[in-house]
């Protein structure tokens, strides 16, 4: 076998896959030439069925782990930039070596630290094939690598709003989930990688949407998810929700959704506001010449919108955060509010605030659903 690797470890390698069998942990091993500081070294990325795991090795020592690797997987296919070889080890331990002519494009061997999403190549995530994003064998399709980054900001998001945690188990609330592919993709993140137990429930108006999704959680076998009809407004679980994630829900819908989480103590809440006409629509202002034009007149709205939530849930005893979600070129709603809960307290607004609100004649929905909750009585 060392005299096959050392035909294979050689200026001419572009990669090797090493499969069929299980080292260590592994299921799948990757190798490919770098650069590292002007040295040629070689990058393993070992894959389980949840992570990805990375070494550098030099020259000596990438033989001798291949070497090692091989008495585990029987099958390694070696691409040069001219040919593929594909050797295999029968049950008998016998080792066939099979080539053909191929041209192999040799990649970019800089070492460029590229980020290492939480998410990552290489790990088949069925909602990611599901939604065209990821291949049966778990290569992302180039030209939806902007969606797999935005989905990886998501969790990311998610990720550092549970850090320095020990939280074991937590029950969630989707609000207008739609199609869902995000909740499944949270449900992998919590469960396969994070390994916590989790409830999860998902709810939006639209019927067939709601059975679509129950039946793809089935297929997925995710037993604690599930999809309910139902009316963000007015909701009541049966449950201690941890976590409210509202994204993209239209209008005043936000509020209902933010509203609710604020009376049920939610420790988290991650959501992404859509459609902010509200403001839009009864804003007036003595003299403001942004609101003689409707496109600057609809940002500005969309902004005031945001800072009275802010303010609102800062009042509520929550620390809030108002983050980018996504580059503004793939979206103009970028905008998303995290925000956990430090003490949650009866609604106290500064006079100043009210006064800020009173000079624009608003009253928004979240502080109208806050007073029929009867946790703020100065409207």
């Amino acid at each position: 076998m060392m005299d096959i690797i050392n035909k294979v470890v050689n200026e001419k390698l572009v990669k090797v896959i090493m499969s069929n069998g299980t080292y260590k942990e592994f299921h799948k091993v990757v190798m490919r030439p770098i650069m590292i500081k002007n040295k040629h070294m070689y990058q393993f990325e070992m894959f389980t069925k949840t992570q990805a795991f990375h070494q550098n090795v030099d020259d000596k020592q990438a033989k001798e782990l291949v070497l090692e690797i091989m008495e585990s997987m029987k099958q390694m296919d070696a691409f040069m930039i001219d040919e593929v070889k594909t050797i295999k080890r029968t049950k008998k331990g016998k080792i066939m070596e099979h080539s053909h002519k191929q041209i192999n494009k040799k990649a970019e061997v800089t070492h460029n630290r590229q980020k290492q999403y939480i998410l990552q190549e290489g790990i088949v995530i069925p909602a990611f094939v599901d939604l065209g994003i990821m291949n049966q064998d778990g290569t992302i399709i180039k030209a939806k690598y902007d969606k797999f980054k935005q989905i990886n900001r998501f969790i990311e998001m998610v990720d550092d709003v549970l850090q320095g945690e020990n939280r074991k188990h937590l029950n969630i609330i989707d609000f207008g989930c739609g199609k869902s592919y995000l909740t499944f993709i949270l449900y992998y993140y919590l469960v396969e990688i994070r390994k916590m137990s989790v409830n999860i429930v998902g709810l939006d108006l639209k019927k067939e949407v709601i059975k679509n999704c129950n039946a793809i959680k089935d297929r997925y076998g995710y037993e604690n998810l599930s999809f309910e009809l139902g009316d963000i407004h007015g909701y009541q679980p049966n449950f201690e929700v941890d976590m409210v994630i509202s994204l993209h829900a239209c209008d005043v819908a936000t509020d209902f959704a933010l509203a609710n989480a604020i009376q049920w103590k939610s420790k988290y809440i991650l959501s992404v506001p859509c459609c902010q006409k509200e403001v839009n629509r009864t804003i007036k202002e003595e003299y403001n010449p942004i609101l003689n034009y409707g496109l600057l007149k609809e940002r500005y709205s969309a902004l005031v919108t945001d800072t009275i939530r802010s303010q609102v849930l800062e009042a509520c005893g929550y620390q809030v955060q108002v983050l980018e979600f996504v580059d503004m070129m793939h979206s103009p709603k970028n905008i998303l509010l995290r925000c956990r809960l430090q003490e949650a307290k009866q609604v106290q607004l500064s006079a100043e605030f009210k006064g800020w609100l009173a000079s624009m004649h608003l009253q928004p929905t979240l502080l109208k659903e806050l007073t029929r909750m009867g946790l703020y009585e100065e409207l």
